[in-house]
């Protein structure tokens, strides 16, 4: 090796080692430096916190800064210049730009205080301070504060402040139980809200609309500090910043107290088992089951409308709204009933026992006109049916022969002729055209999904831990390899699943099965809906309905297409055409290899989850087919143009 090459090649390694151990923090409360500075840091979150002398006082500009005894002229502006030098320390790119000074002190002997403000592209994050004590000369005495790491955010907001403020005198109208004219808003200006920085938290930050709301004749003892997500409109944080204790003129005042539907950081809100959504009306349907309550919040505002009381033993699960909007149907688990109630009222309109040993009611849903199908989820040691409901008489007109027991839910087809019911591993598909409820096959196998959507656009079926069905059922077809709630995005070719093991939504292509994007949310998640002209997404989390806009599709992180490892799993070789062709499970596709480079000339793509494995080539080398074993499968591929031109499913014994 040349000593010139030599040279560069330690260098790098020494630029490299210098970059990773310069990151590198000590997991201890105190940290100690090798330079004069004393290091704190936040006990809870870790991070920096102050940075002073490690003896005495002060310590010189020149020290501070690492530099040689006199070689340091005195700074134009010593607080910046030490900020400057520190503020990366705190975990801060770029103090010039991200610090703006919002008060200096002098208060003598040369003494220098300034309290800096984080901003994030020109708006200032809650919490985010840096307080550097120095003198003229620009010394040393203590660096104090906290500030949001590693930002990164639109900056732009979906709503106004105008919508802003209305949300927000709504809530605390809701709240207290007054009307929004009971309450004024200052002017609401944007900020950055970082919940780390006021309690430990892995919560994302956000852009808000803050303002103050305080009671329009001061006769509350409120003055309520409001974040409104900028984004989505939700209640990002609340708190009175009066003590509740204050009377006004002598009058005796009630106390504030935080309701439980009240989206703070002191509260999470339940979530929902099933959700059904109200275009009409603008609102949604969530089913609390512990609380034996549904709920209904303003799709708009996303807010908390009304809450409709069950029985105390009712535990309700599945809900549907009718077609024409005029009743709730409701899955009462523990009460063993389909109860109907008016949307506006919350009224009883009629109750209904399934015709059942044991009924457990678990899901209802809408059908064609007239017509309400429910099925129950009783123990291994009862049984249920698929039950058969006249809407105008709430009365059971017929019920299935099959029977079922544990987890059962349904899902039915666009033209909603074909009802599909899963329940303990096995999917079935029933003809509900008429009032005689017609098994038409089976499929059985794992792993075993809660939950089925129809996509509108294929007729594919989408089990909630992964499969992928045909309309007919006759074979796993493919796979999300995901696991959760799932929902069909109409006009989108979509699925959405929600994926709470990490705390994300996963937009699958509906017919490639290939990921579209991922989308973040915080908290776990439960019951989703989509709009039916696929525009937003409500998805129940802890903190509230999230409304993800989906205007512009897919939103969050595009996803990728598997690239495949080597080795192939079967190869063929197709002398006349100069190629090849290999197997790629993992990548579910074939390469087709050139004989002479050896370079991969193209790809043909199947589903995902297919895992193409055997391969043979046709006596007259015009067609190659294929053995699918994920997707239950052959495949036949004309060989000039690379093209899938049939796939055949080979008869199982697990379909009827």
């Amino acid at each position: 090796m040349q000593p010139k090459s030599r040279f560069l090649n330690l260098l790098s390694l020494f630029v490299i080692l210098t970059t990773i151990l310069s990151s590198v923090h000590l997991p201890t409360v105190s940290a100690q430096g090798r330079d004069p500075i004393r290091r704190e840091r936040n006990a809870e979150s870790g991070r920096v916190s102050f940075i002073g002398p490690e003896s005495g006082r002060t310590l010189s500009y020149a020290q501070a800064m690492g530099l040689l005894p006199g070689s340091a002229s005195r700074p134009a502006d010593p607080a910046m210049a030490l900020a400057k030098r520190f503020a990366s320390e705190f975990g801060l790119r770029d103090a010039e730009r991200n610090l703006t000074a919002l008060k200096t002190n002098r208060p003598g002997d040369g003494r220098v205080t300034v309290k800096y403000q984080q901003n994030y592209q020109g708006i200032p994050v809650m919490g985010g301070e840096l307080i550097v004590n120095t003198n003229e000369n620009g010394d040393l005495y203590s660096i104090n504060g906290e500030v949001s790491q590693n930002l990164s955010l639109d900056t732009q907001p979906a709503i106004d402040s105008t919508q802003a403020k209305q949300i927000a005198l709504e809530a605390m109208a809701k709240w207290n139980e007054k009307t929004p004219a009971d309450f004024i808003a200052t002017e609401p200006e944007l900020w950055i809200f970082d919940e780390s920085l006021l309690q430990p938290s892995t919560r994302p930050a956000t852009l808000v609309w803050r303002m103050d709301v305080t009671s329009a004749d001061g006769s509350l003892p409120i003055r309520e500090l409001m974040l409104i997500n900028a984004q989505t409109g939700n209640p990002d944080f609340h708190f009175n910043q009066i003590d509740t204790a204050w009377k006004h003129e002598d009058r005796a005042v009630s106390t504030y107290k935080e309701t439980p539907d009240s989206p703070s950081l002191q509260t999470t809100w339940p979530l929902y088992y099933e959700m059904a959504l109200d275009e009409t009306r603008g609102w949604i349907y969530g089913v609390d089951s512990t609380a034996n309550k549904v709920d209904v919040i303003s799709t708009t505002t996303l807010t908390l409308v009304k809450s409709f009381a069950l029985a105390a033993n009712a535990n309700p699960q599945g809900i549907a709204l009718s077609p024409d909007g005029t009743e709730l149907a409701i899955a009462q688990y523990g009460a063993g009933s389909i109860i109907f109630i008016n949307p506006d009222t919350g009224n009883t309109i009629a109750t209904l026992v399934p015709n059942a040993t044991n009924p457990k009611p678990r899901d209802v849903l809408y059908g064609r006109t007239g017509r309400l199908y429910t099925v129950g989820n009783p123990s291994f040691a009862t049984t249920d049916f698929v039950h058969n409901i006249d809407t105008s008489t709430h009365l059971e007109i017929s019920r299935s022969t099959d029977i079922f027991q544990y987890g059962s839910t349904l899902a039915i087809s666009a033209d909603q002729n074909i009802l599909y019911v899963i329940s303990n591993g096995t999917v079935s598909k029933f003809d509900i055209s008429t009032d005689i409820l017609s098994n038409l096959g089976n499929r059985s196998g794992f792993p075993s999904g809660s939950t089925l959507t129809v996509d509108s656009a294929t007729g594919y079926v989408f089990n909630s831990k992964g499969p992928i069905y045909p309309p007919d059922l006759s074979a796993s077809i493919g796979s999300t390899n995901l696991n959760g709630q799932v929902a069909s995005i109409p006009n989108r070719n979509a699925i959405a699943v929600t994926v709470s093991s990490n705390n994300t939504i996963v937009f699958i292509n509906s017919q490639t099965f290939y990921t579209l994007s991922t989308y973040a949310l915080q908290g776990p998640m439960q019951a989703l809906v989509a709009q039916s002209d696929g525009n937003k997404l409500f998805v129940s989390t802890d903190r509230g309905i999230i409304a993800v806009d989906l205007t512009a599709f897919p939103p969050g992180v595009p996803g990728t297409i598997p690239a495949g490892s080597l080795p192939y799993a079967d190869i063929v070789l197709d002398e006349p055409h100069g190629v090849l062709y290999g197997s790629n499970t993992t990548g579910h596709k074939i390469d087709v290899v050139s004989l002479t480079t050896f370079e991969v000339l193209d790809q043909i793509r199947f589903t995902n989850g297919s895992k193409p494995r055997g391969m043979d080539l046709s006596p007259d080398g015009n067609e190659l087919a294929v053995a699918l074993n994920g997707a239950n499968q052959i495949a036949f591929i004309d060989t000039e143009t690379h093209v899938i031109v049939a796939s055949v499913i080979p008869t199982s014994s697990n379909q009827r």
